[in-house]
């Protein structure tokens, strides 16, 4: 699989859209909806003490919905749909395989979390020298974008003694000169903590 240098594009073209659709271009979102609409939104009840909620499925759908995220998310499926998603595995799982190589050269690292073949594409880990937010931040200042807290994993850091992790997160545009960075920062790491 080709090897991207950087991210899928960051805009989208929306697909060609009916009227109605078309027609709640031109104001706020607010402005657009039926008078039925807003009777059903108004519904709900907010006050210091409590809520009421509307019915469903209006309980669900409060604010301006997420138009420009779903045109994005059209455009993500296209690109993911060009690349193959057998092509786009078999990416993740040669990079993540690469990265947890990579890693594991690295003295006083440890890496959390089963084989490359059994885990999506990350890496939690964490130095003997450094905190997880300090290696976050050094990395940061080197251009290398990580990770550092608890990941929404508060229980299995407890169970492991541990404060937070880095985590290191790789994909379809992550190559391995990118990894090779990443090292090299923690390296970086080691010395400023040596």
């Amino acid at each position: 699989m080709k090897e991207y240098a950087s991210a899928p594009p960051k805009f989208a073209v929306a697909p060609p859209m009916d009227w109605t659709v078309a027609a709640r271009l031109l104001g706020t979102e607010e402005e657009k909806l039926t008078a039925e609409e807003k009777a059903r939104r108004e519904r709900a009840r907010v006050t210091l003490k409590g809520f009421t909620p509307n019915d469903v499925p209006y309980k669900f759908e409060a604010g301006t919905p997420a138009i420009a995220e779903a045109v994005g998310l059209g455009a993500a499926v296209d690109f993911l749909d060009g690349l193959g998603m057998p092509a786009v595995h078999a990416h993740e799982a040669g990079i993540t395989e690469y990265a947890l190589e990579r890693l594991s050269e690295v003295p006083g690292l440890k890496v959390y979390g089963p084989p490359a073949s059994e885990r999506g594409g990350v890496a939690s880990f964490s130095m003997a020298e450094a905190h997880p937010h300090d290696v976050a931040q050094i990395l940061d200042s080197h251009g290398i974008a990580v990770r550092a807290g608890h990941h929404c994993a508060m229980p299995i850091h407890e169970k492991l003694g541990l404060p937070a992790s880095t985590r290191a997160s790789f994909y379809v545009y992550t190559t391995r000169q990118e990894i090779d960075r990443l090292i090299d920062g923690l390296y970086k790491v080691k010395h400023i903590f040596a």
